[in-house]
């Protein structure tokens, strides 16, 4: 009877969780995150919620550097922080910009685009592109973004449902 109830997989190794975080240590430049597959699943939400109520990172008061795209000196134009607000970022470390809630929701939201995530995006002169990511509606960019809001109304959501149950009810 034995045989039936063990364990498939690797049974000789110990399979570890990831050990919880800091919060406050969480890497505020997108070059320098990790997958939040990787962390301990117990707090995927908390750092997504985490990252969401800092907001992209978007510095303004930096040098960007200039490289040459065709035959036109370029740099990372300020101006996508304003017209991509609340999601583009934009990375110091690795002069790119990165989708903030592509990022958060990249393992549920299928198909999104890998290479922009996890490598970001440094076409200065291709705006064009960073709105095609973004699409229509129902985009699966998009439908990242809704996550997010999603994820930061749900306390609000919970409160409310709480507040309207009776004494007795709530004691339950």
């Amino acid at each position: 009877m034995e045989r039936f109830l063990k364990k498939k997989g690797n049974q000789g190794s110990s399979s570890k969780t990831p050990e919880l975080v800091e919060l406050d240590d969480l890497p505020l430049d997108p070059a320098d995150r990790k997958p939040i597959s990787t962390y301990n699943v117990n707090q995927g939400d908390e750092i997504r919620r985490t990252y969401l109520l800092r907001g992209p990172c978007q510095p303004s008061s930096v040098a960007f550097p200039y490289r040459m795209i065709g035959n036109d000196s370029r740099h990372f134009p300020v101006t996508w922080c304003t017209n991509f607000k609340g999601w583009l970022e934009y990375s110091i470390k690795n002069d790119r910009v990165y989708f903030l809630h592509c990022y958060l929701f990249k393992d549920q939201v299928k198909n999104l685009q890998e290479a922009i995530i996890s490598e970001g995006f440094n076409g200065w002169n291709r705006q064009d592109k960073v709105q095609r990511h973004q699409g229509e509606f129902n985009s699966l960019h998009n439908k990242a973004f809704k996550m997010g809001e999603d994820l930061l109304n749900q306390d609000q959501l919970i409160q409310i449902f709480v507040d309207k149950k009776s004494e007795k009810e709530k004691s339950n």
